[in-house]
Protein backbone atom coordinates (compact mmCIF):
# COMPACT_ATOMS: atom_id res chain seq x y z
CA UNK A 1 0.00 0.00 0.00
CA UNK A 2 2.93 2.45 0.88
CA UNK A 3 4.38 1.93 -2.20
CA UNK A 4 1.25 2.70 -4.64
CA UNK A 5 0.89 5.89 -2.52
CA UNK A 6 4.59 7.21 -3.12
CA UNK A 7 3.08 6.95 -6.63
CA UNK A 8 0.32 9.69 -6.01
CA UNK A 9 2.30 12.51 -6.14
CA UNK A 10 0.72 16.23 -6.33
CA UNK A 11 1.38 18.01 -9.46
CA UNK A 12 2.06 21.86 -9.45
CA UNK A 13 -1.28 24.35 -9.92
CA UNK A 14 -3.07 21.50 -10.50
CA UNK A 15 -7.04 21.91 -10.15
CA UNK A 16 -8.96 19.56 -8.28
CA UNK A 17 -9.85 18.71 -4.58
CA UNK A 18 -6.48 17.87 -3.34
CA UNK A 19 -4.95 19.89 -0.37
CA UNK A 20 -1.92 19.99 1.49
CA UNK A 21 -1.67 19.59 5.11
CA UNK A 22 -0.86 22.86 5.55
CA UNK A 23 -4.15 24.67 3.97
CA UNK A 24 -6.42 22.21 6.19
CA UNK A 25 -4.75 24.73 9.21
CA UNK A 26 -5.45 27.67 7.35
CA UNK A 27 -8.82 26.25 6.07
CA UNK A 28 -8.15 26.86 2.53
CA UNK A 29 -9.44 23.72 0.98
CA UNK A 30 -13.11 22.64 0.60
CA UNK A 31 -14.79 20.09 -1.30
CA UNK A 32 -18.00 20.39 -3.11
CA UNK A 33 -20.02 17.29 -2.38
CA UNK A 34 -23.14 18.16 -3.67
CA UNK A 35 -25.14 20.89 -4.42
CA UNK A 36 -28.93 21.23 -5.66
CA UNK A 37 -29.97 24.93 -6.43
CA UNK A 38 -32.84 26.42 -7.98
CA UNK A 39 -32.27 28.87 -10.66
CA UNK A 40 -34.21 32.17 -11.41
CA UNK A 41 -34.62 32.34 -15.50
CA UNK A 42 -34.91 35.37 -17.44
CA UNK A 43 -35.17 35.07 -21.69
CA UNK A 44 -33.72 31.56 -20.93
CA UNK A 45 -30.79 32.91 -19.25
CA UNK A 46 -29.57 32.62 -15.50
CA UNK A 47 -30.10 35.40 -13.58
CA UNK A 48 -29.93 33.70 -10.02
CA UNK A 49 -28.93 30.51 -8.48
CA UNK A 50 -30.32 30.23 -4.94
CA UNK A 51 -29.04 26.72 -3.24
CA UNK A 52 -31.96 24.55 -1.63
CA UNK A 53 -29.03 22.24 -0.31
CA UNK A 54 -25.61 22.28 -0.12
CA UNK A 55 -22.75 19.72 1.40
CA UNK A 56 -19.45 20.92 1.67
CA UNK A 57 -16.22 19.22 3.13
CA UNK A 58 -14.86 21.90 5.34
CA UNK A 59 -13.53 22.33 8.79
CA UNK A 60 -15.36 24.53 10.94
CA UNK A 61 -12.66 27.66 10.62
CA UNK A 62 -14.13 28.56 14.57
CA UNK A 63 -12.21 25.41 15.62
CA UNK A 64 -9.61 25.18 13.46
CA UNK A 65 -8.88 28.37 14.04
CA UNK A 66 -8.13 27.74 17.72
CA UNK A 67 -6.24 24.41 17.14
CA UNK A 68 -2.76 25.47 17.27
CA UNK A 69 -3.19 27.96 20.87
CA UNK A 70 -5.24 24.91 21.90
CA UNK A 71 -2.27 22.84 21.41
CA UNK A 72 -0.05 25.15 23.16
CA UNK A 73 -2.09 25.29 26.57
CA UNK A 74 -2.35 21.22 26.24
CA UNK A 75 1.46 20.77 25.84
CA UNK A 76 1.79 23.09 28.99
CA UNK A 77 -0.98 21.51 31.00
CA UNK A 78 0.36 18.00 30.09
CA UNK A 79 3.51 19.13 31.26
CA UNK A 80 3.60 21.06 33.99
CA UNK A 81 -0.03 19.57 35.65
CA UNK A 82 0.20 16.16 34.28
CA UNK A 83 -3.11 16.76 32.87
CA UNK A 84 -4.37 13.61 31.64
CA UNK A 85 -7.11 14.87 29.30
CA UNK A 86 -3.98 17.15 27.73
CA UNK A 87 -1.38 14.47 27.12
CA UNK A 88 -4.35 12.43 25.26
CA UNK A 89 -4.62 15.34 22.82
CA UNK A 90 -1.15 16.23 22.43
CA UNK A 91 -0.57 12.76 21.55
CA UNK A 92 -3.55 12.27 19.17
CA UNK A 93 -2.91 15.35 17.18
CA UNK A 94 0.91 15.33 17.37
CA UNK A 95 1.01 11.31 16.28
CA UNK A 96 -1.78 11.75 13.28
CA UNK A 97 -0.96 15.44 11.88
CA UNK A 98 3.18 15.36 11.24
CA UNK A 99 2.95 11.99 9.38
CA UNK A 100 0.15 13.76 6.79
CA UNK A 101 2.85 16.82 6.49
CA UNK A 102 6.02 14.78 6.47
CA UNK A 103 4.99 12.80 3.04
CA UNK A 104 3.36 15.93 1.63
CA UNK A 105 6.85 17.80 2.48
CA UNK A 106 9.26 14.59 1.93
CA UNK A 107 7.55 12.76 -0.88
CA UNK A 108 4.87 15.03 -2.34
CA UNK A 109 2.11 13.13 -1.60
CA UNK A 110 -1.53 13.96 -2.45
CA UNK A 111 -3.36 14.49 0.12
CA UNK A 112 -6.96 15.74 0.80
CA UNK A 113 -9.17 17.60 3.40
CA UNK A 114 -11.09 14.66 4.74
CA UNK A 115 -8.00 12.99 5.92
CA UNK A 116 -8.18 15.60 8.79
CA UNK A 117 -10.97 13.37 10.17
CA UNK A 118 -8.30 11.27 12.08
CA UNK A 119 -7.14 14.58 13.68
CA UNK A 120 -9.89 16.42 14.21
CA UNK A 121 -10.41 14.38 17.59
CA UNK A 122 -7.31 15.78 19.07
CA UNK A 123 -8.06 19.15 18.01
CA UNK A 124 -11.76 18.56 19.76
CA UNK A 125 -10.18 17.54 22.60
CA UNK A 126 -7.55 19.99 23.23
CA UNK A 127 -10.05 23.08 21.98
CA UNK A 128 -12.68 21.94 24.70
CA UNK A 129 -10.15 21.52 27.39
CA UNK A 130 -8.59 25.02 26.70
CA UNK A 131 -12.18 26.53 26.72
CA UNK A 132 -13.04 24.72 30.34
CA UNK A 133 -10.25 26.78 31.78
CA UNK A 134 -11.13 30.63 30.32
CA UNK A 135 -13.43 32.84 32.03
CA UNK A 136 -16.95 32.07 31.28
CA UNK A 137 -17.79 34.92 28.86
CA UNK A 138 -14.67 33.34 26.49
CA UNK A 139 -16.35 30.20 26.61
CA UNK A 140 -19.88 31.36 26.29
CA UNK A 141 -18.94 33.53 23.42
CA UNK A 142 -16.77 30.46 21.34
CA UNK A 143 -19.84 28.35 22.02
CA UNK A 144 -22.13 31.47 20.23
CA UNK A 145 -19.86 31.36 17.19
CA UNK A 146 -19.72 27.48 16.73
CA UNK A 147 -23.10 27.67 16.88
CA UNK A 148 -23.63 30.53 13.97
CA UNK A 149 -21.15 28.25 12.28
CA UNK A 150 -23.53 25.53 12.85
CA UNK A 151 -26.36 27.06 10.97
CA UNK A 152 -24.45 29.28 8.78
CA UNK A 153 -21.82 27.46 7.52
CA UNK A 154 -22.83 23.83 7.19
CA UNK A 155 -26.15 22.23 5.41
CA UNK A 156 -28.61 23.00 7.71
CA UNK A 157 -28.59 27.14 6.49
CA UNK A 158 -30.17 25.13 3.22
CA UNK A 159 -33.18 22.86 5.06
CA UNK A 160 -34.12 26.16 7.59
Amino acid sequence: IYEYAQHLTAKPNETGITSTPWQWLLDQRTINYAKVAVNSLVNGKIVASHPTLYFKGAINPFIIFVAVPALFTGVVAAWRDSDELATIGVCWLLGTFPIFALESLLSGRISYIYYMVIVMPGIYILTTRMFTKTPPAATIGWAITLTYSLINLYPIRTLL
